[in-house]
């Protein structure tokens, strides 16, 4: 969530010293037969942040706060990977790796504060598979 608001939401961002940011608040919980361990932050669709997981079989996997730069009206997406197999009934896959447990709808920020969210455009996206 950004500011209370979640997946779908449109926010405003605040102007930090370094131009417009947003404080993205994780809270990333499941069933602790699915690992976690690691969630990616993904701004435009490029990987800006991976933050590792404080309990990967836990009920509550990560519970943290990012503060996101932004140089422009933004989507911001959230991914959490795990390394274990999938518990029995799940499709398992060769890579897990490289398959999230969970992406999250995303939430979209007004960087420029002109009242109306504003598509990035086409463009490259930038991010890795490695783990």
């Amino acid at each position: 969530s950004i500011g209370g608001q979640g997946p779908g939401s449109t926010v405003k961002a605040t102007v930090g010293a370094g131009g417009p940011e947003v404080s993205l608040d994780l809270d990333v919980r499941g069933t602790p037969a699915i690992d976690v361990t690691r969630v990616s932050v993904f701004v435009n669709c490029d990987e800006v942040a991976r933050i590792a997981a404080t309990d990967a079989l836990g009920l509550q996997k990560l519970k943290t706060s990012k503060l996101l730069q932004l140089s422009q009206d933004a989507h911001i997406v959230v991914a959490a990977f795990g390394t274990g197999p999938m518990p029995r009934g799940f499709a398992q896959v060769d890579e897990p790796l490289r398959l999230p447990r969970a992406v999250v709808a995303p939430i979209f920020v007004d960087a420029d504060g002109d009242g109306v969210w504003t598509p990035p455009g086409g463009k490259t996206c930038s991010y890795s598979l490695e783990p």
